[in-house]
């Protein structure tokens, strides 16, 4: 079986066989952290990663009952695609893959994606290297052998192009401004999309929420009511369960 029909059958397997289907950005994600991914999620989720165009070409001529309920999933995905086929929450995932990102350096010419600050401070430079610091604008002096940057300061611009000595400064310095990993931009469920804002519920705030609200009626209308303890704790667990099953499964909430 060759590469193609390999990855047509796993394509098709996984569709059926998992609830939660989660597209990721690849950007400049290193092959070796995909390993890592992979290996942590064995046995909790599949990733499959591969050109948007034969995804599609599958899901259209030799999956198409698959393309009738997915296809709209790829019309949102652009370039390659990370794909994470999971029955794992994908709150989870998120976290799991929050652990993977690396930090990165500057390179000269990119374009920097926000601001970047060097704090002020005993930096563990030579003195013979004052000049460089001088050419760039910064205020320095000499302590305790060690070049000091006196105060804190606006580095480089969010959007603004990355110098040869912006580059070096901060390798000098040690500074990786940027972190790289597979970033969550979509998430299906049984054909419906679920909004990113869902990866930031936070299930302890909740559960103490409802606690409070139930409590505080309680006060009040317990005497005659009759609510007990367990009673309580039932209805809590009750209404959270309800409300995680519909953030979970309504597209528009």
């Amino acid at each position: 079986m060759d590469y193609f029909e390999n990855f047509k059958n796993e394509l098709e397997q996984n569709f059926n066989k998992y609830q939660y289907i989660i597209c990721v950005s690849i950007n400049r994600v290193k092959s070796k952290q995909i390993q890592d991914i992979r290996k942590f999620l064995r046995n909790r989720a599949t990733i499959l990663i591969e050109r948007r165009s034969l995804i599609n070409y599958y899901l259209k001529h030799e999956l198409l009952y698959l393309y009738k309920s997915w296809g709209f999933l790829i019309k949102n995905i652009k370039g390659n695609v990370g794909m994470i086929f999971t029955d794992e929450d994908p709150r989870i995932i998120n976290k799991i893959l929050n652990r993977f990102y690396l930090s990165a350096p500057a390179f000269a010419g990119h374009i920097s994606t926000k601001n970047i600050k060097i704090k002020k401070g005993i930096k563990p430079l030579s003195p013979s290297q004052t000049p460089f610091f001088q050419a760039l604008g910064i205020p320095t002096r000499i302590s305790k052998g060690s070049i000091d940057i006196i105060d804190n300061l606006l580095f480089v611009r969010k959007k603004e192009m990355f110098s040869v000595s912006h580059v070096v400064l901060l390798n000098k310095l040690g500074i990786k401004p940027f972190r790289y990993g597979m970033k969550i931009v979509n998430i299906f469920k049984k054909k419906l999309e679920i909004k990113l804002s869902y990866l930031k519920i936070d299930n302890n705030q909740i559960n103490s929420n409802i606690s409070h609200i139930i409590k505080k009626n309680s006060a009040t209308e317990g005497k005659t009511i009759g609510f007990s303890k367990s009673h309580l704790s039932y209805n809590i667990y009750l209404i959270n369960r309800n409300i995680q099953s519909f953030l979970i499964s309504n597209a528009d909430w």
